[in-house]
């Protein structure tokens, strides 16, 4: 009986923990993007729920007599399934509109996931402190890591056109260099791994500024390589890596 009301217990650290996870770490990216989108945190509250829910369903498994290294490994995989599994089903309920939060709630629900079933071993097994901690404190770097990276702007570089260039031929390089027209389909798709184009005019120079998505170097390179054969292009101009973040409107994943 003992036994059954400290599992009971500890199935209600692991769900508490998990709803604090997910409402601290979301919290954490608002505070360095500078609180933008901070009224998102209602709506965190209301959709981290099931996650709770989930974990404190799953420590029924992850507290069932076995080894602590077996407990502590089986909390690391259902806590990712866990998070894993509600961004799914979340993205499917929300649609697009999952991508409207102000913070990667991917990476809150997953930390969440973890990190409360990790407690509930924890507090089922107390002398096995320092496994918990570990695990815990990894959980909290690989967060800071991928915060840090959604931080990070996306690759971008200033495309200038040839001097004198007339409005067909701009319209040449939306069609032709930095996109693509298919029969019978109105529009333009960009070419991977373009995100987004603006036009701009910089000194009586009709320059594009192009962005790229993260992580597809070498694809961008190619691309890259690709339109500076284009007669349209005078030059391709970098932009500073390096620069600051400042506020990110949208999660760079």
């Amino acid at each position: 009986m003992i036994r059954s009301y400290a599992r009971i217990g500890a199935a209600a650290v692991a769900s508490l923990t998990a709803l604090a996870t997910a409402l601290g770490s979301a919290t954490a990216y608002l505070h360095l993007n500078h609180w933008f989108g901070a009224g998102d945190l209602r709506a965190m509250v209301f959709w981290s729920v099931p996650v709770a829910a989930g974990v404190c369903l799953a420590s029924l498994l992850v507290l069932k007599p076995a080894k602590p290294a077996f407990r502590y490994l089986a909390a690391v995989l259902l806590g990712v399934g866990i998070g894993v599994a509600w961004t799914v089903g979340a993205a499917f309920l929300l649609g697009g509109w999952i991508f409207a939060f102000s913070f990667p709630v991917p990476v809150c629900w997953t930390a969440a996931g973890v990190a409360g079933l990790v407690a509930a071993v924890w507090v089922d097994s107390p002398r096995t402190w320092w496994i918990a901690v570990l695990l815990l404190s990894l959980t909290a770097i690989g967060v800071a890591r991928t915060f840090r990276y959604a931080q990070e702007p996306p690759p971008r570089v200033v495309l200038h056109l040839k001097p004198g260039i007339t409005e067909a031929e701009i319209h040449d390089v939306w069609d032709k260099v930095l996109g693509e027209t298919h029969p019978g389909r109105t529009g333009v798709d960009l070419k991977e791994p373009i995100s987004d184009i603006s036009r701009d005019v910089v000194a009586h120079e009709v320059v594009f500024v192009v962005g790229f998505r993260k992580g597809q170097t070498a694809a961008r390179d190619h691309l890259l390589a690709e339109i500076a054969r284009s007669p349209l292009i005078a030059r391709i101009e970098p932009v500073d890596p390096s620069e600051p973040a400042n506020v990110r409107r949208s999660v760079e994943y």
